[in-house]
């Protein structure tokens, strides 16, 4: 069936069978590694996988806000506000404003002057670091599991047959 600007559709062969096997060893330790590091967190955060997604929003703001930080600036290092959390995690704004009151009065993060968020405390020493270092060890080890079976199967898929 052609395009809307009636451009042929490339013929696409089906995937062989080494093809197919090659995806399903790869799909199945991807979904093996981030639905053991869901249930965790999930359990750690008594069922609230929303705040799971905002902390790791703002912690990824953060990161990249340090990663890219000029020398001597004084802005909040990867703060967000309640809207482009809501845009971002897809979470309905007002729980988003909810929950990061809630992780505000944990002390894990706070609200800067323009009323945007950011993780509390410094790089490397955040009391959310501190409180969930457990987590976060459990999560490293689950991530160089899956490393190590990645690098098994591409190593296994990178050595021709016979």
């Amino acid at each position: 069936m052609p395009l809307a600007d009636d451009t042929p559709r490339p013929q696409i062969a089906p995937p062989s069978e080494a093809d197919l096997m090659r995806y399903c060893e790869f799909q199945y330790a991807f979904v093996q590694f981030i639905t053991e590091h869901l249930v965790d967190c999930r359990k750690h955060f008594d069922g609230n996988l929303d705040d799971v997604l905002i902390l790791a929003i703002l912690g990824q703001s953060r990161i990249r806000a340090v990663l890219t930080a000029s020398p001597g600036s004084t802005a909040a290092p990867g703060a967000l506000g309640a809207s482009r959390l809501a845009d971002v995690s897809g979470i309905p704004r007002e729980t988003v404003r909810r929950r990061l009151c809630a992780l505000g009065h944990r002390g894990w993060i706070t609200r800067v002057d323009d009323g945007s968020w950011c993780i509390a405390g410094t790089a490397g020493e955040s009391p959310v670091r501190r409180d969930l270092a457990e987590l976060d060890r459990r999560g490293m080890a689950r991530m160089l599991r899956f490393h190590a079976d990645l690098s098994r199967l591409l190593a296994r898929w990178e050595t021709p047959p016979g």
